[in-house]
């Protein structure tokens, strides 16, 4: 269980930074939309 941890933590982190940069790529489109 102590091994898998680390991994866990990684691709949940690879996963949060995936997530963060969808988000900015649609906020992107709505300002551009937008004008």
């Amino acid at each position: 269980m102590n091994d898998i941890s680390p991994a866990v933590v990684g691709l949940f982190d690879q996963f949060v930074l995936l997530a963060a940069l969808f988000n900015a790529l649609f906020l992107l489109a709505a300002i551009v939309s937008v004008f």
